[in-house]
């Protein structure tokens, strides 16, 4: 619905080489393999959190909050919970 809305991802496409990056834990791997590399951090806590990221033509930037565990096998989804408008890096 944001793509849709004329949001664009933030593709972070190389999180190994980017300082601060966490996405190796909690939902992290399971979003990258589902192709989210707008994916910014994780939390491996018992919430799940996430955040990706966003911005507009106009270069406003949208932080998108998720938690719940992202579990295919089970059919668990996890869900946003927040989102506010941030500061560009």
């Amino acid at each position: 619905m944001l793509i849709e809305a004329g949001w664009q991802p933030l593709a972070t496409w190389w999180p190994h080489q980017l300082p601060g990056l966490r996405i190796d834990v909690g939902n992290g791997l399971e979003f990258w393999k589902l192709g989210y590399h707008e994916i910014k951090s994780t939390c491996p806590t018992g919430f799940a959190f996430c955040r990706f990221e966003f911005r507009d033509v106009h270069q406003n930037a949208l932080a998108v909050i998720t938690a719940g565990e992202e579990w295919p096998e089970r059919g668990a989804k996890a869900g946003v919970v927040s989102w506010f408008f941030a500061k560009p890096e």
